[in-house]
Parts: C-alpha cells; sequence; structure tokens
C-alpha cells in the first residue's frame, strides 16, 4: 500500500477493475450503478481524495482485425484533501461518479458488456429494489 500511495503522490499510474462487486467487508461500499444499488471498491475513489490524483477512466472497445480501440470517456478531479470533511461522504460521492461514468459507457455500448459471474449480489440486511436480480 506504501508502494501505491508513493507512486500516486509522485504521479505515477495505476488501474482497477471497477466493474466487480466488492463486499463491505473488503472495502466495498453501496452505490447506484445501472439504476441499481450495487457493492464497488472505494479504493479508486478514496485514494485519489487522500493523493490529489485525478481519475481516469478506461476502457477497451474490440475493433475489426482483433484489435482494441482504448479510450477514456474523462477524467474526474477529486476534492482537495480536507481532514476535516467526512472523508465517507466524500469518498461515497466520488466513487458515484465513477460509476455513473462507467454506467454512460456500458448503456452507450451494452453489446460489448458481459458478466459471467453473479454481478448483482444480494446482501442480507440490505433492502433492493423489485427488478434487482435474485440468482438462484
Amino acid at each position: 500500500l506504501r508502494t501505491l500511495i508513493a507512486r500516486l503522490r509522485n504521479k505515477g499510474k495505476v488501474a482497477f477493475v471497477l466493474d466487480q462487486n466488492t463486499d463491505e467487508e473488503e472495502g466495498g461500499i453501496v452505490v447506484n450503478f445501472l439504476g441499481l444499488p450495487m457493492s464497488v471498491s472505494s479504493a479508486p475513489a478514496a485514494l485519489a481524495y487522500r493523493t490529489g490524483t485525478d481519475v481516469l477512466l478506461a476502457l477497451c472497445k474490440p475493433q475489426k482485425g482483433g484489435r482494441y480501440l482504448i479510450f477514456s470517456p474523462g477524467h474526474l478531479d477529486p476534492p482537495v484533501f480536507d481532514a476535516d470533511a467526512d472523508t465517507d461522504r466524500v469518498v461515497l460521492e466520488l466513487t458515484q461518479k465513477i460509476e455513473d461514468q462507467l454506467s454512460e459507457v456500458i448503456l452507450a455500448n451494452p453489446e460489448y458488456w458481459l458478466w459471467s459471474y453473479k454481478h448483482w449480489r444480494r446482501r442480507a440486511g440490505h433492502s433492493y429494489p423489485p427488478n434487482y436480480p435474485h440468482y438462484p
């Protein structure tokens, strides 16, 4: 973790896979993803906020001939770190912005997205809308 933070503070680059379901016990937080509540990693937002590093969402689209086009719908500037601020709220808001960007790309290009695992998992003690997936 120290190496990761040092890299970010020195304007280095790191990558996270953000379309993964992350348990709250493993640092996940519940945000709205494609119109449904989902637990995702808070690490990118927390690290960006603490280090002042921009968040750049990068994705790829398949092209003819087996190639891929890497593109970015834009970047997010985290707020300036404030030791007196409610860090959990700031991280939640920034995580929601990240997931909103990802949702926009998926909705614009649904043919490129496939989850072969139980992406939306129910957790005890949470309420879910009627259209929330249920896996047997």
